[in-house]
């Protein structure tokens, strides 16, 4: 290393050791080289103190056995620092940044990639509940108790509209999605930002083969939608006109500050689902603004219920 000073027109130059770890340098010989420096036979440097790393030469062992003492040292702090260690949990998002919790209590921001993303999608759906639990009202009973609550301008609120065998088809087509790559995979912002954090979540779509992998699924909520619609204000002529129109399904992964911001879907789309697919999460608030202009209101779901 060469450092170099310009001070009133004249070079000063002074060199500097130090120790270089290369591909070509055993830890031995790293040992080796600092005892040298340390012991000024091979330095340009006044003699070190004691380093805290403990390689100091006690002068009390012949070389070769403390040599062989601080290779077993070195070798111990080998097989610990080569121990996996579980991987950091995610406590905030902020576009492609993370800022994590280390298992031994660091916390620190990370950039990252498409890969993390992508495998903290792919282990989630790897562990997310496929219950073979087919028992659901029938969705003419569920909207018939909805709009009984339903107020002109407000959305409706389908309470357990998914069985738990019908949320574990939408898992696993997910899981189809994103293993066969057949729909977009990929990070994006929705909304306004709330303050100066940017609304960041994980967004899969799942249109092309929706219906086919998740036909219980999608004869609830088809059901479920035609109801509310023909209970509130009919944009749509009948239960064939609902299916037909149809446009896309987009599954959505929230993760540790992840959230979506305000936004509408004006223009876009004449009827807009929201279904809740987790019961096992911390946060997690969902929240509409009614037409009339009153204020935003806070809805409860559980996994299965959805709001139109």
């Amino acid at each position: 290393m060469r450092r170099e000073k310009s001070k009133r027109g004249h070079n000063l130059c002074k060199d500097v050791a130090s120790l270089h770890l290369t591909s070509r340098t055993t830890p031995y010989e790293a040992v080796a080289m600092l005892h040298l420096q340390q012991t000024r036979r091979y330095s340009v440097l006044a003699a070190a103190p004691a380093a805290a790393s403990g390689f100091m030469h006690d002068g009390q062992q012949p070389l070769d056995q403390w040599l062989a003492t601080e290779r077993q040292t070195v070798d111990k702090a080998a097989r610990r620092s080569s121990t996996p260690s579980p991987p950091p949990r995610v406590l905030l998002t902020q576009g492609d940044a993370a800022f994590v919790e280390h298992a031994d209590g660091r916390k620190e921001w990370i950039q990252q990639t498409e890969d993390d993303w992508r495998a903290t999608l792919h282990g989630y759906l790897n562990k997310a509940a496929m219950k073979d639990d087919d028992a659901s009202e029938d969705p003419t009973t569920i909207v018939k108790r909805a709009l009984e609550d339903w107020r002109e301008g407000h959305a409706v609120v389908l309470r357990g509209l998914l069985s738990p065998k019908a949320v574990a088809e939408v898992h696993a087509c997910a899981r189809d999605c994103l293993d066969g790559g057949w729909g977009t995979v990929r990070r994006r912002s929705v909304g306004l930002p709330d303050g100066s954090v940017f609304p960041q979540q994980t967004h899969a779509r799942l249109s092309k083969h929706f219906r086919d992998q998740c036909p219980r699924a999608w004869a609830a909520l088809w059901r479920g939608i035609a109801g509310v619609d023909w209970g509130t204000w009919p944009r749509f002529s009948g239960d064939a006109a609902v299916r037909s129109a149809f446009k896309q399904a987009d599954y959505l992964l929230y993760q540790g500050g992840d959230s979506v911001g305000w936004h509408d879907h004006y223009g876009e789309s004449l009827l807009f689902c929201v279904v809740l697919l987790s019961s096992d999460f911390e946060g997690g608030g969902f929240s509409y603004k009614p037409l009339d202009g009153g204020g935003a209101v806070d809805v409860a779901l559980a996994a299965g219920g959805g709001v139109v």
